[in-house]
């Protein structure tokens, strides 16, 4: 019997399961550093927006402390107390509102405080006005003032909180002022 000898052309299934291997690897390879990539960018933008909402509410304090200072240099209200208008942050958390430029105290007793989250308006502003849509953003702010002789110092912290997928995240800023003018309280 004569053995005749077929010209086979195609791949054996041990070739196609490496092809197979190779290709998966060369998509999902990218794949995965581009999603990666995507989440750490959300996060360093949530990190940032975070730190400029803190620092807003540093600025905020920072007015109010200088208005009231310069009010009473002028002589326009002499009596003015230097942090009047925080009086709900000292020694407890508040809220601060840039857009209406005011000061809130937050829900809570007994050192446990639950400050409402900052609101997206229409025009990309955050308020704490209820105005627009809610953010994943809370802001709360803390006076602590300390006195050493005749100096007054006031410890303000702010604190902006928010969960990234089920992760609680924070940023908290703190800065020391000072009773300038020396008045004091």
């Amino acid at each position: 019997m004569k053995h005749v000898e077929k010209d086979i052309h195609g791949f054996t299934l041990i070739e196609t399961l490496v092809a197979v291997t190779i290709l998966t690897i060369a998509i999902v390879g990218p794949y995965s550093i581009a999603h990666t990539a995507i989440r750490t960018a959300r996060v360093s933008q949530d990190d940032l927006v975070a730190s400029y909402l803190a620092q807003e509410g540093i600025e905020i304090v920072h007015a109010i402390r200088d208005d009231n200072l310069l009010a009473r240099v002028s002589g326009t209200d002499s009596w003015r107390w230097w942090l009047e208008g925080a009086g709900a942050c000292v020694s407890s958390e508040c809220m601060v509102d840039a857009q209406s430029f005011t000061v809130t105290g937050c829900q809570g007793e007994a050192g446990y405080f639950f400050c409402a989250p900052l609101y997206m308006s229409d025009t990309g502003v955050y308020n704490q006005q209820e105005s627009g849509t809610e953010s994943k953003f809370t802001r709360s702010v803390r006076i602590d003032e300390h006195y050493y002789g005749s100096i007054t110092e006031a410890t303000v912290s702010v604190r902006v909180s928010w969960l990234e997928n089920t992760t609680p995240r924070s940023v908290t800023l703190q800065e020391h002022l000072y009773d300038w003018l020396g008045y004091g309280m």
